[in-house]
């Protein structure tokens, strides 16, 4: 009798490929440039999420399949499916309903103009479990991910460091943001530091 692994294998191989085919975008928008790194804006205020700029009507991608907790007119709030994250869209427009899953890839809605992006990761504390801001590009980075498949702005800024993120003190302090958690898998090396 013949092992069925093979065949199992190759089943395998092309749903990763059909997968991959339909759902190619491994970032939050296909072309944008980031125009704000978290940290304290304007009124001093910490502000953990970043914003892309994106051309109005631009797609906008789940980053980790979940379950879309809240839908609004500009804004749509994921649960990670596999992790205690919740990640959030803003200045989106969704084509999602609340209530529906979401695969990676999956297109969430369509950009206002600039998509604000934002990660909350469950935390163990001695009072229990809290949620606590990540930096969205540190969590995108441990991932394998990034904000734009085409970066189209300068790449100066600290949240733009692709697999290598350098969270500056003044952020962490200011925003009290925690490390992201590992990803499970990595192909890449990654590197990951909040001074």
């Amino acid at each position: 009798m013949a092992s069925a692994t093979p065949f199992v294998l190759m089943a395998l191989g092309g749903l990763s490929l059909v997968r991959g085919l339909f759902r190619p975008h491994r970032a939050v928008v296909r072309e944008g440039a980031v125009s704000r790194c978290a940290g304290p804006n304007q009124y001093k205020v910490c502000d953990s999420t970043d914003t892309v700029q994106t051309p109005p009507g631009a797609s906008a991608y789940a980053t980790a399949s979940g379950r879309v907790i809240a839908a609004g007119d500009t804004f749509v709030h994921v649960a990670v499916h596999n992790e205690p994250v919740i990640l959030m869209y803003d200045g989106v427009r969704p084509t999602v309903d609340e209530g529906q899953y979401v695969g990676r890839g999956q297109k969430l809605g369509e950009s206002t103009g600039a998509v604000t992006f934002g990660v909350w990761q469950m935390a163990p504390t001695a009072r229990g479990a809290v949620m606590q801001k990540v930096p969205a590009s540190a969590w995108l980075a441990a991932r394998g991910l990034k904000f734009a498949v085409s970066d189209t702005g300068p790449g100066t800024k600290w949240c733009e460091g692709g697999r290598s993120i350098t969270v500056p003190q003044s952020v962490t302090s200011a925003c009290d943001l925690r490390q992201p958690d590992p990803a499970t898998f990595a192909l890449l090396p990654v590197s990951i530091n909040m001074e």
